[in-house]
């Protein structure tokens, strides 16, 4: 009796979480979607749709689902087979080809990061395909694989760093001509000479 008890929240935490969660999210957003696109979207929800163009505005629920997909559903695929490999590759692959399509963030370096991560994962589908492979006699082994697997990410931190450093930059710049605007006043101000 105690199993069956279990087995059936079981399922309905299933149902809930995974599948609850972004199909709450997509009502939400799908019932104010007129006013997010006009730019008028509901300050209670902007953390779901802000950093995206207005007309991207559920991309926040197709990044659920990817999570989903991958994380969750990807293990009742037979485990640790080439089959959950490929499933894993064809839908992060798919993800980041409908991506690039899209560019659906507002501000251009969020998408070069958002290829820049998804890449990373569609190269880690790859390699776990390509390790369940026999390699013997190949010129591509695990060690290359590994390597690719580190080099892969080293674009992403380089940007990562340069993004973080012209964001600063433009901050302080921002900052200095704040100070400057509240020292002599706004523009078009009058001042005498003594």
């Amino acid at each position: 009796a105690a199993y069956v008890w279990h087995w059936y929240a079981g399922c309905i935490m299933i149902l809930l979480l995974p599948i609850g969660i972004p199909a709450f999210t997509w009502l939400l957003l799908w019932r104010r979607r007129q006013d997010i696109v006009l730019g008028r979207g509901p300050r209670s929800i902007e953390n779901l749709y802000k950093d995206y163009k207005p007309k991207a505005f559920p991309w926040e629920v197709y990044q659920m689902l990817q999570k989903v997909s991958l994380i969750g559903l990807l293990s009742f695929v037979d485990r640790g087979s080439i089959l959950q490999s490929l499933v894993g590759l064809l839908v992060s692959n798919s993800m980041f080809v409908w991506m690039i399509k899209e560019l659906p963030y507002a501000k251009f370096s969020t998408n070069i990061i958002a290829c820049l991560g998804q890449s990373i994962v569609v190269l880690t589908f790859l390699s776990a395909l390509l390790l369940r492979v026999d390699l013997r006699g190949e010129a591509f082994t695990v060690d290359t694989i590994g390597t690719t697997i580190i080099v892969a990410n080293f674009p992403m931190l380089l940007y990562f760093i340069w993004d973080m450093y012209v964001t600063i930059q433009v901050q302080i710049s921002q900052g200095a001509a704040e100070l400057l605007r509240a020292e002599i006043g706004k523009t078009g101000s009058e001042y005498r000479c003594i």
